[in-house]
């Protein structure tokens, strides 16, 4: 049986579906087939599903990041690997399958993989002349804060991370802690370092070879990150944080004055306002699905902070 199939489905049948966000909870018995709705019948649909694998042990890569590059939206794979995206207004458009430790693929849509397994290779991650030291003398809490204050941030769909600018004292420093100041909801998400792209100044190559995954309930969380040997190549870098887009993590919102709800994800981080904090605080970036890191409010500063040693 091929895994490209043609299904004529009406309008109501296709919201019954679910618009753009699918529920995974219906996947984990279904084939991995690639089902695509006939642009033929007006107010239909293209749903991609498929599964995302490592290219080398060819093992599922859980959350990986399943974005659509024209239209800018996306969703993260299961725990194993499976995925469910429908396409919106672009009739051509290109997978991207992004995820941490891994490199990221490309895959147009009038070439996808027949079998709907999209593999993706494992990056090898090369820091030259960084050693991590036994001993360190000094350490620095960078971006700190005394409490979380009233704002939140979060993505309903269209933002994949969020990432604070931090500077170190010294060069080659060790990222020893984070802390992060988000609401107290049950929360699964992701820890991303960046170093900076001295071209851009943007985020850019990862300084962790590893997933950092947190699953917390509390409101003021501490991750000590000693074990991952990450030490900060230049003064300056960022500290980042990964939406999962799963059910776990879904809520509703009332919009008020109306009836619909919006959808958003958790965690919500806390931000705070430069300028009525009057601090004089680095940027912070947000990451979409086109892979492109665009500066927030100049005026925020996400409540993350960061302990180093030297």
């Amino acid at each position: 049986m091929p895994s490209l199939q043609t299904i004529r489905c009406n309008f109501l049948e296709f919201i019954f579906m679910g618009f753009k966000i699918n529920d995974f909870s219906n996947l984990f018995e279904m084939k991995l087939l690639l089902f695509v709705f006939s642009p033929l019948i007006s107010n239909s649909q293209i749903i991609y599903k498929g599964t995302v694998i490592n290219s080398t042990t060819r093992k599922p890569v859980a959350y990986a990041t399943v974005g659509l590059l024209k239209e800018n939206a996306g969703i993260n794979a299961n725990e194993d690997g499976v995925f469910s995206l429908s396409l919106g207004k672009y009739v051509t458009d290109t997978l991207i399958i992004s995820c941490a430790g891994y490199e990221t693929k490309k895959f147009p849509i009038d070439n996808l993989p027949p079998d709907s397994r999209f593999e993706i290779p494992a990056k090898q991650i090369v820091l030259s002349n960084l050693v991590v030291r036994s001993n360190y003398k000094h350490s620095s809490i960078l971006n700190d804060y005394e409490n979380c204050g009233l704002n939140s941030y979060t993505s309903t769909g269209s933002v994949t991370q969020i990432a604070q600018h931090l500077q170190s004292p010294v060069a080659n420093a060790m990222l020893s802690e984070i802390y992060i100041c988000k609401r107290s909801d049950n929360s699964l998400f992701r820890i991303r370092v960046y170093d900076m792209d001295s071209a851009s100044g943007k985020p850019g190559h990862d300084l962790a070879d590893t997933i950092i995954e947190v699953n917390s309930g509390k409101r003021h969380v501490q991750v000590n990150l000693e074990k991952y040997n990450i030490v900060i190549p230049g003064k300056d870098f960022f500290v980042g944080i990964e939406w999962i887009y799963v059910p776990i993590n879904k809520f509703r919102t009332k919009i008020k004055g109306q009836k619909n709800y919006l959808i958003q994800y958790s965690p919500l981080i806390f931000f705070k306002n430069k300028r009525i904090e009057n601090e004089n605080r680095l940027e912070a970036w947000q990451l979409d699905y086109r892979r492109k890191w665009l500066r927030t409010s100049n005026d925020w500063f996400f409540l993350i902070s960061a302990k180093v040693k030297y």
